[in-house]
């Protein structure tokens, strides 16, 4: 008889093994397309969120900020500005700049333990790019009312400065002093006036920079460009090292959750593997005991092993290759329920497809050929003379 007319006896004779080996892969294939979907959704989401939330490189001076020194010093040329947005890996870069002034009948903000002399320090700030200049000192400023600038007519003052002296500009916004120290009047933030870059470019006689604040396309790839545009260098007061603080947090915390739920999801792949591959090997096993007898007549009447091992190979690999296809259909309506829970976390959309489908053939298959191994090794040792007198 056909070796493949045997096999498929065999597995309706012994419906007991067949059933047990079908079940147990039914469970295991849908464990392991699950592992599978999530961990390549997760991937898709960090992918996804390293270009939608990207990461910034704050370039500033490293110098400390002394009272005859308002907010710091521009000490970054233009043209390096200009460079550092240039870069490939940059999406867009803003800056700042400021300046000191004196104003005469102008009534500042004074801090506690100073007094009011009529003569008060204020300082100019202009930013090429307000609104994101706003959001990174939230912590310090917030807008109250009106809107950013727009143009160089146009300023945003403080809510203290703009009752004191009358003043009516495009916005007024709020200090939280507790955020913030100072010694002098000027160092007060309330005593600052924000605008756009180039007004104050003009009252400094110079377009150098203050702070440059450059927007990522990857926020992977932060801190080598960190380390590439130190070697870039200097135009103006090198004796000041820049200081490049690369921020990519936000990216990182959603990342990280999902590269946790990713490693989770590989866990779950291999130890269904491992564990499906121990499975077979043990359901093979107690398969050859059983029917030592029945092999040990085929070979005495002139089957070859390699018929017979093909056979046993067949066996294995049609309730596993069904159990599989069952896996895939019940995993459909059972995928459900996983998106509700795995949608809360950071967006991910674990969706069954066709990649996920055919690595899971694939792991059933290199199942099937591991526990295999068991079986060529047992049957190789088998001597037809031996078994039937054992029987």
């Amino acid at each position: 008889m056909n070796w493949i007319k045997r096999a498929f006896r065999s597995i309706s004779y012994h419906k007991k093994n067949t059933i047990l080996m079908f079940l147990s892969f039914l469970i295991l294939s849908i464990l392991i397309l699950f592992g599978l979907c999530i961990r390549a959704a997760s991937r898709e989401r960090i992918w996804e969120i390293r270009t939608s939330i990207g990461g910034s490189v704050l370039v500033s001076n490293e110098r400390q900020i002394y009272s005859e020194e308002p907010r710091g010093v521009n000490s970054i040329s233009h043209q390096k500005y200009l460079e550092l947005c240039a870069d490939e890996r940059i999406r867009f870069g803003s800056c700042n700049t400021v300046t000191a002034a004196l104003a005469d009948n102008f009534t500042a903000e004074i801090m506690d333990g100073q007094e009011e002399n009529g003569t008060e320090n204020i300082y100019v700030e202009g930013s090429s790019d307000p609104v994101e200049y706003f959001s990174s000192v939230s912590s310090v400023v917030t807008l109250i009312s009106g809107h950013v600038p727009q143009n160089a007519e146009e300023a945003v003052v403080s809510d203290g400065i703009a009752e004191r002296n009358g003043l009516g500009i495009s916005g007024i916004y709020s200090t939280n002093e507790a955020a913030y120290s100072g010694n002098v009047v000027y160092n007060n933030p309330a005593n600052a006036i924000y605008t756009l870059d180039t007004p104050v470019y003009e009252m400094n006689e110079n377009d150098n920079v203050k702070e440059i604040t450059l927007q990522l396309k990857d926020p992977e790839e932060g801190r080598a460009f960190a380390e590439d545009a130190k070697k870039m260098p200097e135009y103006i007061k090198e004796e000041y090292d820049m200081d490049y603080t690369v921020n990519v947090s936000a990216y990182k915390a959603v990342a990280d959750s999902l590269k946790s739920l990713a490693g989770i999801s590989n866990l779950m792949v291999i130890v269904s593997v491992i564990l499906g591959t121990i499975t077979l090997s043990f359901l093979i096993l107690m398969n050859l005991r059983d029917r030592m007898f029945e092999i040990g007549i085929l070979l005495s009447v002139g089957e070859t092993k390699m018929r017979i091992m093909l056979q046993m190979l067949m066996e294995s690999f049609c309730p596993v290759l069904l159990a599989i296809t069952a896996g895939v259909i019940f995993s459909y309506p059972l995928a459900n329920v996983i998106k509700i829970a795995v949608d809360l976390s950071n967006g991910v959309q674990a969706a069954i497809k066709t990649q996920q489908i055919i690595i899971l053939y694939l792991c059933g298959m290199g199942v099937v050929l591991a526990s295999s191994m068991v079986m060529v090794y047992q049957i190789v040792r088998y001597q037809p003379k031996k078994i039937l007198m054992m029987e």
